[in-house]
């Protein structure tokens, strides 16, 4: 067999490019079953991760905004006098840019330093789920 393939860098478009190889090669039955099952058990979690992260972004940007709301308000109906709240404003806004930007660079926006900061939502993108749980190793090596 011939494979007409040319190396660069980057990002291989085609799915299971190694899987297709590995069998050319001849791999076993087997294996490359398994292998094919954590091919796309890696590639839904991702893709769950992907989208969970979208939408973890948005909420955090919501609580982010609410957050802002309300210390304005408070500002707002505060007693400070202006030069004082002129300081408290600028700090309020440098801070929100902050947390802003840890949010579209796909933190929670909350661990900037401040007195509004919360611990971060225990539904992190990464957690300790192993894609391997579901594969049954012994059946392997029977095989």
């Amino acid at each position: 067999m011939t494979m007409l393939y040319k190396v660069e860098s980057g990002k291989n478009k085609e799915l299971l490019y190694g899987i297709s190889l590995a069998k050319a090669m001849g791999f076993p039955k087997r294996f490359l079953e398994v292998a094919e099952q954590v091919a796309v058990s890696l590639r839904q979690k991702r893709e769950r991760n992907k989208q969970g992260s979208e939408a973890r972004k948005m909420l955090n940007r919501r609580k982010l905004i609410l957050n802002l709301h309300g210390q304005l308000r408070q500002a707002s109906d505060s007693e400070l006098d202006e030069d004082s709240l002129r300081s408290y404003l600028i700090r309020l806004r440098e801070e929100f840019i902050l947390r802003m930007e840890a949010i579209e660079n796909g933190g929670s926006g909350e661990e900037i330093g401040g007195s509004e900061a919360r611990p971060d939502d225990e539904d992190g993108m990464f957690d300790d789920d192993d894609v391997f749980d579901a594969v049954d190793f012994e059946s392997l090596s029977s095989s």
